[in-house]
């Protein structure tokens, strides 16, 4: 059983990390090589090589370098430098993305969960008894840390709706709550929802879908202390971003990808 832990755990970071690297490669690179030099001036990040290289041809150094790191510590985990430098090279490179104007949480949980696998000292080839402990214990920090980041969506959420609900306002959980929330991405983003008719006509049902969200969300802070809810959780998690894509039109593949990868392919026995 120990010996198909390690297994596991072995397959679990070295896909996390071939993941982040397609991930990287998919949604970060073909953004950079299509941004326009001129926005270097107006950028608070990477000034300090402006005068050396222009800002396209530094976040494409950038990005390709935290795929070449991904990739390498898909195979070389063992060295924590490996791990440190694409931290820091993906730090980085969130950094430069958010700069040009991107949508925000495209990268930011693949950020802070690599953190956690970076802060696991260097591992012995075989594994050792110390070893699989700072293994286990460093994927369990990276899958909790996900799981952290939803919980506070939902319990920023529930602050919301307490407040909403004390001045008397439309509130999350009503009925008109969710149509509101589509209109706002229609004007905000232009947004174009699949299901928009459907919520709109069926109002009736738009209480039950938020208060789903709500309780998921929260509900992920179980999976930090009991791993065998990490599966039931990940389903759930990749039905919520397939739901906001229908109702709402807000898309988060990076974040899709990785509770797919991270979460529901959590390497932790059913009884842990």
């Amino acid at each position: 059983m120990t010996d198909s832990f390690k297994t596991r755990l072995v397959q679990w970071i070295t896909t996390y990390y071939l993941a982040l690297a397609g991930v990287v490669f998919i949604l970060g690179l073909p953004k950079f090589a299509r941004v326009s030099s001129q926005l270097a001036p107006t950028l608070e990040w990477g000034q300090v090589f402006l005068s050396l290289v222009t800002f396209k041809s530094l976040a494409l150094l950038i990005a390709t370098l935290t795929i070449l790191f991904a990739i390498i510590s898909a195979f070389l985990f063992r060295f924590q430098i490996l791990r440190v430098a694409l931290f820091l090279s993906l730090f980085y490179f969130e950094s430069l993305f958010n700069s040009i104007g991107a949508k925000t949480h495209l990268f930011q949980f693949w950020l802070w969960s690599s953190l956690a696998l970076a802060l696991i000292p260097t591992l012995n080839a075989s594994l050792r008894r110390r070893d699989f402990w700072h293994l286990r214990l460093g994927i369990w920090c990276s899958i909790s840390t996900i799981l952290l980041f939803y919980f506070l969506s939902g319990f920023w959420k529930t602050i919301g709706l307490l407040q909403q609900l004390y001045r008397g306002e439309t509130h999350f959980l009503s009925q008109q709550g969710l149509i509101y929330h589509i209109y706002s991405e229609i004007l905000r983003a232009s947004a174009r929802p699949l299901a928009q008719q459907f919520v709109t006509e069926h109002a009736w049902i738009n209480p039950f879908l938020s208060f789903g969200v709500l309780l998921l969300q929260l509900v992920c802070i179980v999976g930090i202390w009991r791993s065998r809810y990490h599966r039931i959780i990940g389903f759930g998690l990749l039905a919520f971003h397939f739901g906001t894509f229908l109702i709402l039109d807000v898309n988060y593949p990076s974040n899709f990808i990785l509770v797919l990868f991270a979460v529901l392919l959590s390497p932790f026995p059913k009884k842990t």
